[in-house]
């Protein structure tokens, strides 16, 4: 068994959480407001070109009628992901099709208990395969650092995690 630790203090986890749920609830409000493809905020993908947010808003502009017709999250992002490899567009990856899935599932109300753990990002891959941990285990053992973590959606805790891994905030301790 190995003990994941977290690479800051307890005041600094405190303050990214609170900063990350902040984001979370500033940008779902506004969602709930916005009409039509003014849903997909460029902030919600802070690491795509500006460009390629502009074709995949695009792309699912042009699909949101056939998007529209799925019944559950995974439907969902197989059709997300079908959508997006016919188009060929670039810089396009792993979470922003989960992102926008979450997005449109939140807009049409779809059941959001759905399998999520088809999303894998690459940070969490190369690190739960180089530490012999699995991504549930990984996200679970995190999310049990805070209370608020675990209250939290599946997808915002993966895109949580994966930022930890992206500022090499996590090890393992064997």
């Amino acid at each position: 068994m190995c003990e994941i630790r977290l690479d800051m203090t307890d005041d600094e986890l405190r303050a990214r959480i609170d900063t990350y749920i902040a984001n979370i609830h500033q940008l779902r409000n506004q969602l709930r407001n916005q009409i039509g493809l003014q849903f997909l905020d460029k902030r919600w993908f802070p690491s795509i070109r500006n460009d390629a947010f502009d074709q995949w808003k695009h792309i699912i502009s042009n699909n949101i009628a056939s998007l529209h017709t799925c019944g559950s999250v995974d439907d969902l992002i197989d059709m997300l992901w079908n959508i997006k490899d016919s188009s060929g567009i670039v810089g396009i990856g792993e979470v922003a099709v989960h992102r926008t899935a979450e997005i449109l599932a939140n807009l049409w109300e779809l059941d959001m208990n759905a399998n999520c753990w088809s999303m894998t990002c690459n940070f969490m891959n190369s690190f739960c395969c180089r530490n012999n941990i699995t991504k549930e285990v990984l996200v679970e053992r995190v999310a049990a650092a805070d209370d608020r973590l675990i209250e939290m959606t599946l997808m915002d805790r993966i895109i949580f995690v994966n930022s930890l891994l992206r500022l090499v905030s996590l090890v393992i301790n064997r």
